[in-house]
């Protein structure tokens, strides 16, 4: 198949093992806000707290999120015009409307347990499950809120769907015109992320029934999922038309300096929002985004058996991860290995556990339509 964006399946199987990293990662951060939706590890030294805080900073949660809705509004529209409405309508709520309800109802309840026991509370799982985890200030989907939003996003974008496909497609080939819509694009972005985060705080969630979302980078979301969208109708990255990798390597480089330096030398950036911060980091997700296109486009547009096994188990692998990851670190946590050493083993082992349970779901159990 030519027009087969092999490179774009190996991109989205890369980016979950990314999120398996960050999510393992923030167990061993020092995240006030948010610690209790981590493992409790009181054997970090402290030396350790700021290496693994640059480790989450540099994976940036964020980041990922963004390329992962800016790769599912890129093959929405295309699987719309192969299935149609209704056809499109039954996959999406198979596919994200059932691992969602399911994780929802299971697994996170499950996770939620063992972080909960880490931090000292104590009772059996069946107490907890049915008293207290469906309480208003307690229920949480955990990491599937992205499943959720993706779905309301494949939902509210149908009938936009429907006007593209009646439109006779124009394929913009200039690249000062794809330049101007990049700019746009970053322009948007930016008053996006600078204005909301003027109201919430970038990883606080809010609740609405069973729906669980960031609101200070939800609107962020949006825009990468709508570019997303665009770039497919507009065949972005098909055929031969070539892709500059330096130029997003520097742009990156620098972004992520001025990120960083940011930082440094305006502390209170740390706890308030900046212009220049919500710039950097603006301009860093979207270079970083081009540049691993760019880069899977000429190095990884082509497959293997590996290839294509790992990419078809990644969607697996991203719904049943959390769940794994919190438990191993739970169990690992009294182990008396160095705390780097034992790092370094779950970057390297979880994936493949994870990886390997999802393929053995998909391919011999009833799952294999869901996952």
């Amino acid at each position: 198949m030519k027009d087969r964006l092999y490179f774009m399946d190996s991109l989205r199987g890369f980016t979950i093992l990314l999120v398996v990293i960050f999510h393992l990662t923030m167990s061993y951060a020092e995240l006030a806000p948010v610690q209790k939706a981590f493992i409790r590890l009181d054997s970090v030294p402290e030396a350790y707290k700021g290496f693994f805080t640059v480790v989450m900073a540099l994976l940036n949660g964020p980041s990922l999120n963004s390329i992962m809705f800016f790769i599912a509004g890129f093959f929405a529209f295309g699987t719309y015009q192969k299935r149609g409405c209704l056809s499109f309508l039954k996959e999406k709520l198979i596919k994200l409307g059932i691992p969602y309800l399911g994780g929802f109802i299971i697994l996170a309840p499950l996770t939620q347990y063992i972080v909960n026991r880490s931090w000292g509370e104590n009772g059996n799982f069946p107490q907890y499950w049915l008293r207290e985890f469906f309480l208003p200030g307690s229920i949480t989907p955990q990491h599937l809120w992205f499943i959720g939003i993706l779905f309301i996003f494949f939902i509210i974008s149908m009938p936009v769907f429907t006007l593209l496909q009646k439109r006779k497609q124009e394929t913009i080939h200039k690249r000062c015109a794809r330049n101007i819509i990049i700019i746009l694009f970053l322009i948007i972005t930016f008053f996006l992320y600078f204005g909301m985060n003027c109201l919430y705080k970038p990883y606080n969630f809010i609740n609405i029934f069973i729906i669980r979302f960031p609101p200070a980078v939800l609107p962020f979301y949006a825009a990468y999922f709508a570019l997303g969208v665009y770039a497919s109708f507009q065949k972005w990255f098909y055929g031969e038309h070539k892709e500059y990798i330096y130029p997003w390597a520097i742009l990156y480089m620098l972004s992520l300096i001025l990120y960083f330096g940011t930082f440094i030398i305006i502390p209170e950036t740390r706890e308030e929002n900046h212009p220049l911060m919500a710039f950097a980091f603006t301009v860093l997700v979207f270079s970083g985004l081009m540049l691993l296109m760019t880069v899977f486009k000429k190095y990884a547009n082509k497959t293997s058996k590996f290839i294509s096994w790992f990419s078809k188990n990644s969607y697996g692998a991203y719904i049943i991860h959390y769940f794994i990851v919190l438990w191993v670190v739970y169990l690992m946590r009294e182990m008396p290995l160095p705390i780097i050493i034992k790092y370094i083993a779950q970057c390297i082992f979880l994936p493949c556990i994870i990886w390997i349970l999802s393929g053995l779901l998909k391919g011999y159990t009833p799952l294999r339509r869901i996952l």
